[in-house]
């Protein structure tokens, strides 16, 4: 399983580790039962997931993983810039925001490429490392998503 890599889910604040099978029936679930989560896919494969979650203040935050074999292939960029095909004319790009753990450059990277810009520094629980962790917080900043 993709998810049960601690390389991948410690950069995550909701996936656990281990990443049981119980873990994965209920991770289905919960994304099936969102309207903008879309699974990552090459070649008919499961590689990752993206999606935008409520947030409050009728806001959207975004939210990505790409199984580690598939990091640097610009997969995640690309499916961050479909979803914001789907949802352009949905949803204020103003009022999407990502948080990506401090250290991660991969993912600074990446959202710093769609455009977002970093807005503070906020702390937010890790389920993988079970703590609190420090974690930058950004909001896109373009209209044309």
């Amino acid at each position: 399983m993709l998810l049960n890599d601690f390389e991948v889910s410690k950069w995550t604040a909701s996936i656990p580790y281990p990443f049981l099978i119980e873990d994965a029936k209920n991770w289905i679930d919960k994304q099936n039962s969102r309207d903008y989560c879309y699974a990552v896919l090459v070649d008919n494969v499961l590689i990752g997931d993206v999606g935008l979650y409520p947030a409050k203040d009728a806001c959207f935050e975004l939210g990505y993983w790409i199984g580690r074999d598939y990091w640097g292939g610009g997969f995640a960029t690309k499916a961050c810039q479909a979803l914001f095909g789907v949802v352009k004319n949905k949803i204020s790009s103003e009022k999407i925001f990502a948080t990506c753990q401090m250290g991660n450059s991969r993912s600074e990277k990446i959202l710093s490429n769609l455009g977002f810009i970093k807005i503070e520094e906020i702390m937010s629980f890790s389920k993988a490392r079970n703590k609190t962790t420090a974690c930058l917080k950004y909001q896109l900043k373009r209209v044309d998503c």
